[in-house]
Formats: structure tokens, C-alpha cells, sequence
């Protein structure tokens, strides 16, 4: 009985980190080079990155 109560929990799980997958994906795709240079500026060195 509990098997059942459990199965959509495990479900929900699993969708969710599909989406997530999926969202990742997208987002890379989205940004691409752009936000890599960006994110390369604000992090050059030590002491930048951690401001």
C-alpha cells in the first residue's frame, strides 16, 4: 500500500528533474559566448570574483 503513495512522489521527482535538464540546455543554447565573456570579465581574477 505504501508503494502506491510513494510512486507519484517519485514521479513528481522525475519530472522535475527533467525539466531542469531540459531548462539547463536552453539556457546554455540561450546565452552561449555572450554571457561566457561576461561572466569571464567579472571573474578575471581573484580578487574581482570573490567582490
Amino acid at each position: 500500500m505504501m508503494l502506491w503513495n510513494l510512486l507519484p512522489a517519485l514521479g513528481g521527482i522525475g519530472l522535475f528533474l527533467v525539466g531542469m535538464l531540459l531548462m539547463t540546455d536552453g539556457l546554455k543554447a540561450l546565452a552561449g559566448a555572450q554571457l561566457r565573456d561576461i561572466l569571464g570579465r567579472f571573474t578575471s581574477t581573484l580578487s574581482i570574483g570573490i567582490e
